[in-house]
């Protein structure tokens, strides 16, 4: 659930009659909205001197499960239509895009059980365990896709295998900075989801990605081939 904070103050200013009359029929508004249905025309009156006003009547569709996209804020993990479920999320990720999985600790403690700032397309897999999930700059997150066309040829960014990447042995230029990482698991903290890395070649590289591989993470290697 987003976390906002923001206070308000009650006016003082004396308000008149007709201003009053608006404000109830705001108020009214708020009221059938949370119901699903808003009408104008019941809420204001017809305009005076107008017989021939119609009605006007929207529906606002109430969402009856959790929410599975998502953007900035921090969001409690569970199934209220607030909370956003356990499962594996991607995004395209942004310019200096965070992201963070939150646990909780001894008592009403919390911590966290990994943070990144991610470099290109970002994957992680939000546990039952976890309490929340934090996202700051890095886009719409939404449900990993469990079919897609596997490219040949990636940059920057974490890919899941047989989905977004295929499986095979790939070349890069590598260089200062390069960093890549077979997966098991996606954001998983601790090194426990990886099969092989972090490996930082400063020359170019070879790495041989395996169809049982969940996937792959490379930053600053230049752009991945597959070949030989």
């Amino acid at each position: 659930m987003p976390v906002h904070t923001k206070f308000f103050e009650k006016p003082t200013t004396r308000v008149g009659r007709p201003r009053r009359r608006w404000a109830l029929a705001a108020r009214a508004l708020v009221v059938l909205g949370a119901l699903g249905v808003v009408s104008l025309a019941a809420a204001c009156g017809s305009s005076p001197g107008n017989s021939s006003a119609t009605r006007t009547t929207a529906t606002i569709p109430a969402r009856s499960g959790p929410m599975t996209s998502f953007g900035n804020g921090l969001f409690t993990v569970g199934t209220r239509h607030d909370e956003i479920p356990p499962g594996t999320y991607r995004t395209n990720g942004g310019h200096k895009c965070y992201w963070a999985r939150v646990k909780r600790g001894t008592g009403p403690v919390t911590g966290l059980v990994v943070s990144n700032f991610a470099v290109g397309p970002a994957i992680v897999t939000i546990q039952p365990t976890d309490v929340a999930f934090q996202s700051q700059q890095c886009g719409s997150w939404s449900l990993q896709p469990h079919t897609g066309v596997p490219a040949t040829s990636f940059g920057d960014g974490t890919w899941a295998v047989g989905i977004d990447i295929a499986p095979g042995t790939y070349h890069a230029s590598g260089g200062v900075g390069c960093s890549w990482e077979r997966l098991s698991l996606f954001g998983a903290g601790d090194n426990t989801g990886i099969i092989e890395g972090p490996m930082r070649p400063l020359t170019p590289t070879t790495v041989t990605i395996l169809p049982t591989d969940k996937g792959f993470s490379t930053s600053h290697c230049g752009r991945w081939t597959m070949g030989g």
